[in-house]
């Protein structure tokens, strides 16, 4: 009777990396397809994809995708795809992007840029002939607010960024060739 209750809590401990959080859900000539990298994919989709995020046919198509976009690249390299000049400096200019991009987002989390009332209601006296229906009718500042927010935090983001890029050319040796 103990052995029997050794073994099953044994098989229990064993087991419970096939639930847990990286599970493998698939594998491609022995690459495994983990839990994890679904997730990751599903979480980058944008908004739009948001109310299919939790449904179990839309989960099932994304490990299809994956499974696919593996076999694909598994041939590729037994094509030596990756080796192609081309190849290797498209993969370093997606590179540069990404880190570049980590960068600026890093850059813009310590700062708090926010978007104040009165800007917004700056904004919209300034441009109220840009907020009107089909009808010729203004679209009341309320209805605007949403829209004019976006619009003046991603323009303070951007003139952040610029800045930031004016600093940094300043402390690192640019120059341009004639």
């Amino acid at each position: 009777m103990k052995k029997t209750i050794t073994c099953i809590a044994l098989a229990g401990i064993i087991s419970i990396p096939a639930f847990g959080k990286d599970a493998t859900v698939a594998t491609v000539d022995g690459v495994a397809i983990k839990r994890s990298q679904v997730d990751a994919f599903i979480n980058s989709l944008p908004q739009q994809y948001d109310s299919l995020k939790g449904k179990k046919e839309f989960r099932k198509k994304v490990i299809k995708f994956l499974v696919e976009q593996q076999v694909l690249y598994n041939e590729a390299k037994v094509q030596k795809i990756p080796e192609r000049k081309d190849v290797k400096e498209a993969i370093e200019n997606a590179k540069r992007r990404i880190i570049v991009n980590a960068l600026i987002k890093d850059y813009l989390s310590k700062r708090k840029i926010t978007v104040s009332d009165k800007e917004i209601k700056d904004y919209y006296e300034a441009n109220k002939n840009k907020f009107k229906n089909s009808k010729g009718k203004f679209i009341p500042l309320e209805t605007a607010k949403p829209y004019i927010k976006q619009q003046l935090l991603a323009q303070k983001r951007k003139e952040a960024i610029n800045s930031y890029i004016e600093s940094l050319k300043k402390k690192h040796k640019v120059s341009y060739s004639k």
